[in-house]
């Protein structure tokens, strides 16, 4: 077990909820791992929030068991309580999903293969110098790779970078 997994297990063993298999793999590797300063801090924050947590106070649940009964009765009495049938859900059986993908293969099957037919597998060098020019536009991108409206500053020299550098601090 390695310290990311213990760490995600350390609340569950505080509170003693783990499994007497996965409570033992967790203290053996917090044994082996002693000196791992990681693994001590995150048991004694996770001891120190379950510590701080606040207790429930004795007899809540019963107290407000009692108050949703008195409530559902007054309302019975006065007639306010709109009484609503629960909503059935529609089952969908198991094979509709398999069906409907099924259905979709067979139709769309020959539809594809209909527009794969019409794409040309071939092109002459025509085709191929018309679709040069529009769609690669040399507005954007010049033969020397640089972005049009990008600065160039590969000739530039060290004084002539540095007084560049000065003047876009200044403005800026």
């Amino acid at each position: 077990m390695k310290c990311p997994e213990v760490h995600d297990l350390l609340p569950e063993l505080e509170r003693g909820e783990l499994t007497l298999q996965r409570r033992r793999e967790v203290e053996a590797h917090l044994a082996a791992c002693g000196e791992c300063p990681e693994c001590a801090e995150a048991r004694e924050i996770v001891r120190a929030l379950i510590v701080s947590r606040p207790a429930v106070p004795v007899g809540l649940e019963a107290r407000i068991q009692a108050a949703v009964r008195r409530e559902m009765a007054a309302d019975d009495e006065s007639g306010d309580l709109l009484r609503l049938e629960p909503r059935r859900r529609r089952s969908v059986p198991s094979w509709a999903l398999g069906a409907a993908a099924l259905l979709m293969l067979a139709v769309g099957t020959p539809v594809l293969m209909n527009r794969m037919a019409e794409v040309p597998t071939e092109y002459d060098d025509a085709t191929i110098a018309l679709a040069e020019e529009t769609y690669a536009p040399s507005v954007w991108a010049s033969d020397d790779g640089l972005i049009a409206g990008a600065l160039a500053l590969d000739d530039l020299s060290d004084e002539a970078l540095l007084a560049l550098l000065e003047e876009l601090e200044a403005g800026a």
